[in-house]
């Protein structure tokens, strides 16, 4: 499989195998979606569930399964700090919002 490299305002570079670029590409086009958001939200998504980090972390590369389960820990819990920061903005707003119309 070769790499494209994926590059959207607001987002950053990241290779991709371009067959699986092309099945979220077209996919994303099919259903009116944008691509970079759905790809942020499948790895979202598989971040919350370590065990499908760590799965594919062993699977791909020589690493042992000490490391796998590092991998997928990291990825997990920095996941979750991301959510707990965006709700805790999104309350803040909310907030913010309440006040203003009183």
């Amino acid at each position: 499989m070769g790499l494209v490299s994926v590059v959207e305002i607001y987002t950053t570079k990241a290779r991709l195998w371009i067959d699986i670029y092309e099945i979220f590409r077209d996919t994303a086009a099919k259903h009116g979606l944008v691509l970079s958001d759905l790809l942020s939200l499948v790895l979202l998504e598989a971040g919350l569930n370590p065990t499908i980090v760590f799965a594919a972390v062993l699977r791909g590369f020589d690493v042992n399964y000490d490391v796998a389960c590092q991998v997928a820990s990291e990825v997990h819990d920095r996941i979750i700090d991301l959510l707990e920061v965006l709700c805790k903005a999104k309350e803040s707003s909310e907030e913010a919002v309440r006040v203003e119309k009183a």
